[in-house]
């Protein structure tokens, strides 16, 4: 038994697959060294900024988002933005006009729904405004960033993360590495 407490970084994203959802792996997690779990009872994404800001508010959700902006690890992944333009489950939280705008700004990969670009610079949108969650300006503050993918599809994700200073400890498959460095080369 390890005294360790989970905390979700961001609201549930996927509804038909609770499995591997951001609520069921935090309970798993701490179930699996003996600690403690506290959901972010709310949806990755909102209607609009007016009923993220009344959610934000909800003392629930307040006490997960504290918890988790002063968290000493962070455990996440990293989205491929490729794939996240292409997949039903995104498409039902951006319209084509925020499509958009991750296409034209460059957007490579997302942690917690926040986009950035492959120098890791932040890509604005108005999804950014009705997410549910810690901001990646959050998660560059913690102590430690643990970050796991295991995809040569998610390099260029990888890299952007890595140049934004989202990530201190990267744990990844060696065919995802090598490619890394080679579009480091590239890019």
């Amino acid at each position: 038994n390890i005294p360790i407490t989970v905390v979700q970084i961001m609201g549930a994203a996927s509804k038909d697959k609770p499995e591997v959802d951001a609520m069921d792996l935090a309970k798993q997690l701490a179930r699996a060294y003996g600690g403690k779990y506290h959901y972010l009872y709310a949806p990755l994404c909102v209607e609009d900024k007016e009923v993220r800001d009344k959610l934000m508010r909800e003392p629930y959700i307040q006490d997960a988002i504290s918890l988790a902006r002063n968290a000493d690890i962070i455990l996440t992944s990293v989205g491929a933005a490729d794939f996240v333009m292409t997949t039903p489950l995104w498409r039902g939280y951006m319209d084509s006009y925020t499509l958009h705008i991750l296409q034209s700004k460059g957007a490579v990969g997302h942690i917690g729904g926040h986009f950035y670009d492959i120098k890791g610079r932040m890509v604005d949108t108005e999804l950014d405004e009705k997410l549910i969650g810690i901001s990646l300006e959050d998660i560059k503050k913690a102590p430690n960033v643990i970050c796991i993918a295991g995809s040569v599809s998610k390099a260029k994700a990888l890299l952007g993360a890595i140049r934004g200073g989202y990530v201190d400890t990267l744990i990844i498959d060696d065919a995802t590495a090598l490619r890394i460095l080679e579009l480091n080369k590239e890019f």
